[in-house]
């Protein structure tokens, strides 16, 4: 079961949440898994901080598989991920 934790200083609309739940249930075939078994948790308006400051935006993304994949499925999602939370 993929397990991704998005950790935020930021508000997460509803709408937002709704878009990036299903990006991320596209992207996970990256690495040959399935949106069927991808649980993904949403936390926002978090007191984050990266170096020493917490006035821009901010996010934390950790991403559990289990199983494997590539080495470029990983940094391919990596990517993806990444760009999808940043927009």
């Amino acid at each position: 079961m993929p397990y991704i934790e998005i950790k935020t200083n930021k508000e997460i609309t509803k709408e937002k949440e709704v878009k990036i739940k299903e990006r991320l249930g596209e992207t996970i075939r990256i690495v040959n898994k399935s949106e069927n078994w991808l649980m993904i948790e949403f936390k926002d308006n978090c007191k984050l901080y990266f170096k020493g400051n917490d006035s821009e935006g901010i996010a934390y993304i950790a991403v559990n598989l289990y199983g494997s994949a590539s080495r470029e499925a990983y940094n391919k999602m990596t990517e993806v991920v990444t760009s999808l939370i940043s927009s």
